[in-house]
């Protein structure tokens, strides 16, 4: 082969990762994800082995191109590696969690894609056609946005509220359509073909009125600090005839921003949903308290270890080990601020190697403002909006590609086009023939490890998910195939675990298939364990599994030793002490859990769900105490699932206390609509408090739509009439 072949296999296939945004296979348990980031690495690798064929074929020619924005990605990537290999759990550091398929591998890729732009895009016309093919990718990310939102064909998730098109998460749908939008703007500015000048344009504005569909605040904040960057830049080195232009579009902006501000109230309820979201942004409203909460345990990680952090990938060890029920969300594996990101995982070494290669590109940009005026005039306002849209969210394979593509293009160094051979490069020679032999062992195995297993064990994942009620016999073969794999283990044990609970419900299921799910649960459980001790979400379910089910005394102790781990682990999960219960009750050791629950009161003094629960279990031996923490817990912070409502409930029943149970059941009743005891339950504490009329009401309802529940209660259908008609 020779090496203008190979050099243009290694162009297309770093042309080739621009479609990533598009990649989506339905069939796959981690469908957005995945299977984009394997296509990066596969895209990569092949350009990677492009580029290492023809340094054999001519070293002189195509020796390694390095200038300050590489160097300072090299040592970007350093400290990521030294971060991790110092960090919680290296494992995950490097190879990251399944669902992300990031980490150190991730940087390492990025890096080399970085590299290999500056090896193979030569001229200004390679920079412009990738660009091109790139905006016109977006245009059609933009288009399928499009119809998934208003449902024009029936595609994922049509006519949802917010898009999240082929990305399939409406943020990193928005941060990609910001890069895309800006990138879409830069062609139109330098295009000078009429047609291709119009299809840019449209595709810029396509994108940002997609983007505004995605209805994130973060990436729309950014779009509107990104225009008043670029009419402060343009007021300044913009076209003569357009500055005045610039200045009054700049007043228009501030102006309304303010007004919308100061109105909003008028817009809470807007039909438009990306302003109903930024109308209604609050200290009150549950994903920003979350994203608070999330912050102060980011910035308390950072302090603890402020030098390397705890390695990429391992917040969410982090995020266990602070975790309160203050936060609605079980889990998180980011900060959601990637600057904070950065201190937490890398600490404040990896924190100031990100934040110079972005004040680079910016000294790029104004030190050749001039050379190249559109350059400035459209890449430096877009670095600033993405800068605010980081400040939300943290970047996925989707945008980081761009990000990358972007810096390899600022810095970008002017070359001669090569004059490639045609004629086939020759392997006879022995260092040449051992070269090819290190680089095909080295493909070989990379792939294996880093593509084709990834991408078996995401199918096998979602077909045991898929076929767990159709075809159980392949949910299992599909399952047992990913056992023994430290890669996606935690994920697997975890939807095993779930999907034995449907199992269990199944009255059709076989007895067999039931064992043989619950055994295959119970060792992929353990395996996930052991490969990850820090992680507590699978020694929860461990936990409670071998305690519904102890087969011996013995495991009622593994239980309670991996229950007392996840405590050390996340001393402020309330599930954990409850479970810790649960199993002392079944040891015949009621004391022990009781002292659970009363460490869990001292360890969260606000926590009034605790105290309501404890305060119902001790009801009867110790009344008074049950009093005084019940009626601490009612003034403090308890959730309001079901399962809260119902203790409540039996708490107020067996005091007596029947007018102040009424609410919960009915609050009960709308959270379980489908249960229609209720109504009767509700009917019979509504007779006691004599609210009679509405007593009747519950009962006319089930007469006329669910009969069969009054089956047995004539004696108190009949008593409830008589009481209606004496009060009458």
């Amino acid at each position: 082969m020779s090496q203008q072949k190979i050099f243009k296999i290694g162009i297309y296939s770093l042309y080739a990762a621009a479609i990533i945004p598009l990649i989506f296979f339905q069939g796959f348990f981690y469908p957005f994800v995945v299977n984009k980031v394997l296509f990066f690495r596969l895209m990569v690798q092949i350009a990677l082995s492009c580029y290492t064929l023809l340094l054999i074929s001519d070293f002189q020619r195509f020796k390694p191109k390095i200038n300050t924005a590489m160097k300072l990605s090299f040592i970007f990537l350093g400290i990521t590696i030294i971060s991790a290999i110092f960090g919680l759990d290296f494992y995950r550091s490097f190879i990251s969690d399944f669902e992300r398929l990031e980490g150190v591998t991730g940087v390492i890729y990025l890096t080399i894609y970085l590299f290999l732009l500056w090896q193979f895009l030569q001229t200004k016309k390679d920079w412009l056609n990738y660009i091109k093919f790139a905006v016109v990718v977006s245009f059609l990310v933009s288009l399928y946005g499009i119809i998934q939102r208003f449902s024009l064909l029936p595609v994922f998730e049509a006519g949802d509220s917010r898009v999240s098109g082929t990305v399939g998460n409406p943020a990193f749908l928005a941060g990609y359509l910001l890069l895309a939008g800006g990138l879409a703007t830069y062609w139109y500015l330098t295009e000078k073909n009429k047609h291709y000048k119009i299809f840019a344009g449209l595709t810029a504005i396509l994108d940002i009125f997609v983007l505004l569909l995605t209805a994130t605040r973060g990436a729309i904040l950014g779009l509107i600090f990104g225009a008043v960057v670029f009419l402060l830049i343009y007021g300044f080195w913009g076209h003569k005839k357009l500055k005045k232009y610039s200045i009054i579009f700049l007043l228009i902006i501030v102006l309304s921003a303010v007004a919308f501000f100061n109105w909003r109230e008028n817009f809470k309820n807007s039909p438009v949903e990306f302003v109903n979201r930024i109308a209604n942004i609050s200290m009150r409203d549950d994903s920003i308290k979350n994203r608070l909460l999330v912050w102060q345990w980011g910035w308390e990680s950072f302090k603890e270890n402020p030098i390397l952090g705890v390695g990429v990938e391992n917040f969410n060890y982090e995020y266990n080990k602070y975790f309160t029920p203050k936060v609605s969300e079980d889990w998180f594996d980011r900060t959601h601020n990637i600057y904070l990101d950065q201190l937490v995982q890398n600490g404040i070494l990896g924190f100031l190697a990100y934040l110079i290669i972005f004040a680079y590109l910016f000294y790029r940009l104004w030190s050749a403002r001039k050379e190249n005026k559109t350059a400035f005039i459209i890449f430096l306002p877009l670095l600033a909006a993405y800068a605010v849209h980081n400040a939300f969210v943290f970047d996925t394979i989707n945008t980081a590609f761009l990000y990358f593509f972007i810096i390899a293009f600022i810095c970008q160094t002017k070359q001669e086009e090569l004059n490639l051979s045609v004629d086939a490069i020759s392997f006879f020679n022995q260092r040449r023939k051992i070269m090819l032999y290190v680089i095909i062992a080295v493909n070989v195995f990379v792939l294996y490890f880093l593509v084709y297993l990834p991408f078996i064990i995401n199918r096998n994942i979602y077909v045991g998910y898929h076929y767990i009620v159709a075809d159980t016999e392949r949910s299992l073969n599909s399952f047992e195939k990913v056992l023994g794999y430290k890669l996606g283990s935690v994920e697997a044990a975890s939807q095993l675990y779930q999907l034995y609970s449907i199992l269990l419900s199944q009255s059709d299921a076989l007895a067999t298939d039931k064992q043989r799910y619950l055994m295959l649960t119970r060792d992929k459980l353990m395996e996930s364990i052991e490969d990850f001790p820090l992680e507590i979400r699978n020694k929860r379910y461990m936990a409670e599994l071998l305690t519904s089910q102890p087969r011996s005394l013995e495991e009622l102790y593994l239980a309670e030793e991996i229950l007392l781990s996840a405590k050390r682990l996340s001393p402020g999960r309330p599930e954990i002490y409850y479970l810790l219960y649960n199993l002392y009750s079944k040891k015949e050791d009621k004391l022990q859990g009781f002292k659970e629950l009363e460490e869990l009161i001292e360890h969260l003094p606000w926590f009034g769900e605790a105290k309501i629960t404890y305060a119902n279990l001790i009801k009867k031996n110790d009344p008074e105490r049950a009093e005084e923490l019940f009626n601490e817990g009612m003034n403090q912070y308890y959730s309001g699932a079901k399962e809260n409502h119902k203790i409540i409930i039996e708490y107020l029943l067996y005091t007596e206390r029947y007018a102040e149970a009424i609410p919960f059941f009915q609050k009960l009743i709308k959270s379980e609509p489908d249960i229609y005891s209720h109504h009767l339950d509700l009917s019979r504490l509504l007779f006691l408090t004599e609210n009679i009329d509405e007593a009747l009401s519950e009962v006319q309802f089930l007469e006329e739509y669910h009969p069969e529940e009054l089956s047995g209660q004539e004696e108190y259908i009949i008593a409830l009439r008589e009481a209606a008609a004496k009060r009458d």
